[in-house]
């Protein structure tokens, strides 16, 4: 489900930074590794690239950039594509927020491509393309979205290997719709004629809707008032429709795959978090790092994939949920959102902005409590990594009078809780005592170390806590 009724004001003022950076490592699957599910009776639809390479036994990531309907298809989508490829078919969305036009997702695209390797992107924002052409500030047409749109699609092409650009128009020409949005018709027919002259696949829902019939019985009622379908449109026009075009129509569903048992999660005493086993494995993992504006972007979340390159023979995914200014209560509202990424481990750091808002420390737990129980509702396996940051100074400290408290908060629940604590905090602060004037250099505002300080400062705190057993064991 997507998080939208609760806080509209903080999805849309606050897009959260949700990168996915993929470490890549030597391709061990072969086409002869897994089973080919057979493409034979697809004949000549023209189905997307990255299906021939499931079909192929290979990995693929595909980015989902789109707003609303996207929040609902993606999950029976997925389902979808693992019940016949299993888990090679990587199927993420691109941003964490709702509102998502081509203006701004295409920041999000553009950031994404420094740190991910997408084989298919997947681009449905006709809707809110028309529905933002009047703002000022954006200044939206057809022929302007189509341009960028071009742009995205010579990107991917250009890639190492070629990516490819799949179109989708996921909204109906609904009464609220096209009051909203009058020139939503012209913004499609942009997406079809797009389509046609690039030769790209192209997923088009508006077009199963045009008859009253169909928006008498999937459109519900509500959504005459509001922004996006309700789950019969979902169920019975645009996952139809994605499965029509993607050729999966035509493709045995596969048995499935034997269940793991469930296991309590493991401390880096015990050996190290689950989802470095499964990387020593070579097994795909998923890791969110959810946090402040210390998180948000950040220098150590990149260090911290790259070493995982270096150690371990898988692929890691790290999908970036920081967000500037933002303290628990923010992650509690994103936590839904996090949790149907059934991620595989998740790093968090909140305790900064916490005592900054002067939230409580029973409250802070409170909030840290509930992140945890609805991302572990999702995937029981999912490991966590409570992480203390840096030690502020000048007016950042005044502002936060009592952050010993809130780090010491993630001190005791990992302890006992038997998460894995990355205790960042006593490494800054004796940075601090040792050489203060130096600090202030590492740490210019006070508060935000920069690029340099956290490779120097964090990354030892990680090597130590995650890494030690499987550096030394890597060493000559």
């Amino acid at each position: 489900m997507r998080t939208q009724s609760k806080y509209p004001s903080l999805l849309i003022g606050i897009a959260i930074a949700a990168s996915c950076v993929p470490i890549v490592f030597a391709e061990e699957n072969s086409a002869d590794s897994h089973a080919k599910p057979g493409l034979d009776n697809i004949g000549t639809q023209t189905i997307p690239a990255f299906i021939h390479a499931l079909a192929a036994g290979k990995t693929q990531v595909v980015v989902n950039y789109g707003a609303g309907v996207g929040y609902d298809w993606e999950n029976p989508v997925r389902a979808e594509l693992v019940s016949r490829f299993g888990t090679r078919c990587q199927l993420f969305k691109g941003v964490i927020a709702d509102i998502r036009n081509t203006v701004l997702a295409l920041s999000d695209f553009q950031r994404d491509l420094k740190l991910l390797n997408p084989d298919a992107v997947i681009w449905d924002c006709s809707y809110y393309d028309a529905l933002r052409e009047k703002d000022p500030q954006i200044g939206l047409s057809p022929a302007k979205a189509r341009a960028d749109l071009l742009k995205i699609v010579q990107t991917m092409r250009k890639r190492d290997p070629p990516g490819e650009t799949i179109l989708m128009i996921g909204y109906p020409m609904a009464p609220k719709t096209l009051k909203d949005a009058p020139n939503f018709e012209a913004f499609a027919q942009m997406y079809r004629d797009l389509a046609a002259e690039e030769h790209l696949v192209l997923v088009d829902c508006a077009a199963k809707a045009k008859s009253q019939d169909n928006l008498d019985r999937y459109i519900v009622k509500g959504f005459r008032e509001w922004y996006w379908p309700g789950p019969d449109w979902i169920a019975n026009i645009v996952v139809p429709q994605i499965k029509e075009s993607f050729g999966l129509n035509a493709i045995p569903i596969q048995a499935a795959e034997p269940s793991q048992p469930v296991q309590p999660p493991v401390n880096a005493g015990d050996g190290g978090p689950l989802f470095l086993a499964s990387l020593r494995a070579g097994k795909p993992q998923l890791l969110v790092t959810m946090g402040t504006s210390l998180t948000y972007g950040s220098r150590w979340a990149e260090e911290l994939a790259k070493r995982c390159t270096q150690l371990y023979p898988g692929r890691l995914l790290i999908k970036d949920a920081g967000a500037p200014a933002m303290d628990s209560r923010w992650g509690l509202a994103i936590a839904k959102t996090v949790a149907e990424l059934r991620p595989d481990a998740v790093t968090i750091e909140y305790a900064v902005n916490d005592a900054s808002a002067k939230i409580g420390v029973d409250q802070a737990r409170a909030h840290l409590d509930k992140i945890i129980e609805i991302i572990k509702a999702a995937n029981p396996r999912c490991d966590f990594i409570l992480q203390t940051m840096d030690a502020c100074t000048g007016k950042p400290a005044e502002m936060r009078p009592q952050l010993a408290d809130y780090y010491q908060l993630y001190r005791d629940y990992a302890r006992d809780h038997h998460y894995v604590l990355v205790d960042h905090y006593v490494s800054w602060k004796k940075e601090l005592d040792g050489n203060p004037e130096g600090y202030k250099l590492l740490v210019p505002d006070g508060v935000h170390p920069n690029a340099a300080a956290q490779v120097k400062i964090m990354m030892p705190d990680f090597e130590q806590v995650l890494f030690a057993k499987d550096a030394a064991h890597a060493s000559p």
